[in-house]
């Protein structure tokens, strides 16, 4: 009985576990509810990781080949083929351009062979030399065959008369001494007048000669400078201007950049052992950085060939490495010249 009555009266002490033994109904639902709401937090992360390891995994399965390419084959280079100034552009960035339609003037300079004296002052020599030649004319001469004929008329009639009997032989005789020396004095005048003639031809070609050498001694080697206009090789639109007017330029430096209305195409560099896994055909996902935009496409061709037609087999047999060619699908394709992107050819399940 004593020890019931020591136990009722002694004082009473809270210990830890009266403490948890006496916690209240409203804490202990509070800890259920943030259990509750840690385990629903680590279970939704646990969804999203296994959730992105599966696409990654399934992404990856998806694709057979993962290369970088460059987009090509829709620009025109046009270049200065002269060293010269940019004298004026007649085009601006963006501008639509058709077929021969003027794109620039170029200014350069050209060596020129011209005479230090003018051309009109060698028409007037040789106009004033042809004036002054004439063939020379003999004032006698015509008398001379005149006389000479008539003397021939008498001997042909002294001929018949002496055969005749009908003149003495002595008569004869003057008379053809008269017709001889008649056609003598004709026929050295007549060679009088040819050689003079003749004389005077050879001094009118000497002197003409001699201008001629006055021509070429008197020509002159000048730089005089030259327009010279590029016009445009195809149809389509100006995408960049390289150079200003007034810019000195180079013939292989390139002026402008044009746009052709064909679509663009990707090549791509791959090793032997990834141009295996390529078909013709094949389906490629493109995507480009540089637009944050990704684009079908479809392998057209493999080798070397795809860009260089003169690629032989020696040379394709040889290298490690090819090209393959993808075209898009997608219409409204623009692109910066040269630009990356990054294809992935599909497997051969995921076609399609």
């Amino acid at each position: 009985v004593e020890d019931i009555i020591a136990a009722y009266a002694e004082p009473e002490i809270e210990t830890p576990i009266n403490e948890a033994l006496a916690l209240e109904e409203k804490e202990a639902l509070k800890i259920k509810k943030t259990f509750l709401k840690k385990s629903a937090a680590y279970i939704f992360v646990g969804l999203v990781i296994t959730l992105v390891i599966g696409y990654t995994i399934l992404y990856n399965l998806q694709y057979k080949v993962f290369a970088t390419g460059v987009v090509t084959g829709s620009f025109v280079k046009v270049t200065a083929n002269e060293s010269g100034i940019l004298d004026k552009i007649h085009v601006k960035n963006h501008e639509t351009v058709d077929n021969g339609l003027v794109l620039f003037d170029l200014m350069i300079t050209e060596n020129v062979r011209r005479p230090r004296i003018p051309p009109a002052s060698f028409r007037a020599l040789e106009a004033s030399v042809q004036a002054r030649f004439a063939f020379y004319v003999s004032s006698v001469i015509d008398d001379l065959k005149e006389r000479a004929d008539s003397k021939q008329r008498e001997y042909i009639d002294a001929k018949i008369l002496f055969s005749q009997r009908l003149i003495t032989r002595k008569d004869f005789n003057n008379i053809y001494n008269n017709y001889l020396k008649s056609k003598i004095d004709y026929e050295r005048e007549r060679d009088r007048v040819r050689e003079e003639n003749e004389r005077r031809i050879k001094r009118l070609a000497a002197l003409e000669d001699d201008i001629s050498s006055l021509k070429a001694v008197t020509f002159e080697t000048v730089t005089v400078p030259t327009l010279k206009r590029r016009i445009s090789p195809i149809e389509g639109v100006v995408y960049r201007i390289e150079h200003s007017e007034g810019e000195f330029v180079h013939p292989d430096q390139i002026v402008m950049i044009l746009q052709t209305r064909e679509k663009p195409f990707v090549v791509v560099k791959l090793h032997s052992r990834e141009i295996y896994k390529v078909k013709i055909n094949d389906t490629a996902r493109i995507y480009s950085k540089y637009k944050d935009k990704s684009y079908r496409g479809k392998v057209t061709q493999i080798g070397y060939a795809a860009v260089n037609v003169d690629a032989s087999i020696s040379q394709e047999a040889s290298l490690n490495e090819s090209l393959i060619k993808i075209e898009f699908i997608d219409d409204q394709i623009e692109f910066p010249l040269n630009s990356r992107v990054e294809v992935r050819i599909k497997r051969d399940l995921f076609q399609g």
